[in-house]
């Protein structure tokens, strides 16, 4: 498998250590994004393309897609892919996480950026399959 680029490692890696810290994933190698699957993969998609559009750091964004993924799980698993499995529990705990990592005077606005720049790339999505 080819290396990934370094912003998507970073994105992986702190998506898979804040999956560790809310108790979801406890043997998941933050080395290995495969290992995201219990994520539907255009959610994670999303994120990573907002990233780079937006200009955002990857260790944040993966904390901001924790938190809107806490807060927003049934429209997420929603919009995923029929093949994904079903979360064992729900993703409150990985909201948690995800605030936790962020300085709480950067949560406000940058979660603001992200959540809108998240909807026009979701809409974009649903638009270019359709």
């Amino acid at each position: 498998m080819p290396a990934l680029p370094a912003d998507v490692e970073a994105f992986t890696g702190m998506m898979a250590q804040l999956l560790k810290e809310a108790g979801l994933a406890q043997d998941i190698d933050a080395d290995d994004p495969e290992q995201l699957e219990a994520i539907p993969q255009d959610y994670l998609m999303d994120s990573l393309v907002v990233m780079r559009r937006v200009g955002l750091d990857p260790a944040e964004t993966a904390c901001l897609s924790a938190v809107y993924l806490g807060m927003n799980q049934a429209r997420v698993l929603a919009e995923g892919a029929a093949d994904v499995a079903a979360w064992p529990g729900d993703y409150a705990a990985l909201a948690e996480a995800g605030r936790k990592r962020l300085a709480q005077g950067r949560l406000e606005p940058l979660f603001l950026l992200f959540e809108t720049a998240l909807g026009e790339q979701m809409a974009l999505r649903r638009r270019t399959m359709n």
